[in-house]
């Protein structure tokens, strides 16, 4: 999200988002003169809300700062940030309230533990199968079929810890459609369209 407000000459900027550090620009008469992090000057440790703070762009030039300037920052910043709070906590409860999520996440990491313990049995000599773990007494992929909305869900996390960028971004884009109430099935199907275009374009 993004607000721009005119102060005397100079158009302020601030823009925070879940995903980017939070950013201000001020202009005088159409040419950029800072580009900076808010928390430079909001942060207790790293500046101060009194007086005429200054700011220091990425070229090590220290500019002065209205204060009148200051103050809308820093309240903007405030805003955005307990509206991106909101909205997160929001999209949150959303999924945790999926139908099976609870039920198909533990299946999964019950079959993940056993699927190691199993791996670590068979690399001992002193027990080679000879007192082999106990098997999960649920099985994930009858719980994943029972729930596909669940499923979904858990496929679009995987794909967000993808290493490609491409591949990750579609997966965060659709949870957050999901956090939104989007259903996931269509979001997963989403998902993966947008990362099959993209993953197309690099051959291409």
């Amino acid at each position: 999200m993004k607000t721009t407000k005119q102060i005397g000459p100079r158009t302020v900027s601030v823009e925070v988002s879940a995903q980017m550090p939070a950013w201000a620009e001020i202009k005088i008469n159409n040419s950029s003169t800072d580009k900076t992090l808010v928390r430079s000057i909001y942060c207790p440790r790293a500046g101060t809300r009194d007086g005429n703070p200054t700011i220091t762009d990425g070229e090590s030039i220290t500019i002065l700062i209205p204060q009148e300037v200051v103050d809308f920052i820093v309240a903007e910043f405030d805003r955005q940030r307990l509206e991106i709070e909101a909205r997160d906590s929001a999209r949150r409860n959303r999924i945790q309230a999926i139908p099976g999520l609870a039920e198909l996440r533990k299946a999964l990491a019950d079959e993940e533990r056993y699927e190691q313990v199993f791996r670590e049995m068979m690399e001992d000599e002193q027990n080679d199968g000879v007192r082999p773990p106990r098997a999960p007494m649920v099985d994930a992929a009858t719980l994943a079929n029972q729930y596909p909305a669940a499923w979904a869900l858990i496929q679009c996390e995987h794909m967000q810890r993808a290493a490609n960028y491409a591949k990750a971004g579609a997966g965060r884009r659709a949870i957050e459609r999901i956090g939104d109430g989007a259903d996931p099935v269509l979001a997963l199907a989403q998902a993966d369209a947008e990362w099959g275009k993209a993953a197309s374009e690099m051959i291409d």
